[in-house]
């Protein structure tokens, strides 16, 4: 093998240098780091979302209960608005929930006491609305 015998590389060829390497993972860094904070408050948000939704639902559930055995059920919040329930379910959930009263009390034919729950996040309020007439809870109410 000679000194001019440059085995592997041909001519025009060309590698990667260590610089352009730190420059791609430099960039890759502050992409990541300036899209961060945006994800993390998506994924939030959707929590907060799927939290509302499952208020919801579970209103409907309560006042579902109440229709079907003939009496009343009140779905209450605890003190520290970690969770929520009537007298055979106990829910637990992430985001803070707060009752514009003590509670919401379906009544056997399917009005309730009216009113509503709010999901408190870190960014917004979405409260589900519980119409006195028709019992009827709705996601998003004003």
């Amino acid at each position: 093998m000679s000194a001019t015998d440059h085995r592997g590389i041909h001519d025009g060829e060309t590698g990667t240098t260590l610089l352009e390497m730190l420059v791609v993972v430099a960039v890759l860094g502050l992409v990541t780091g300036l899209a961060y904070p945006e994800l993390r408050q998506s994924l939030a948000r959707r929590s907060q979302q799927a939290a509302a939704r499952a208020a919801t639902v579970n209103l409907r559930v309560a006042r579902a209960e109440a229709v079907r055995t003939g009496r009343a059920v009140a779905v209450t919040g605890d003190r520290q608005g970690r969770s929520y329930g009537w007298s055979t379910t106990r829910i637990a959930i992430d985001a803070p929930l707060r009752a514009e009263t003590g509670g919401i009390v379906f009544f056997g034919d399917g009005s309730a006491s009216g009113g509503g729950v709010t999901i408190v996040g870190p960014q917004a309020r979405m409260t589900t609305r519980v119409d006195a007439v028709t019992g009827i809870a709705v996601a998003g109410a004003r």
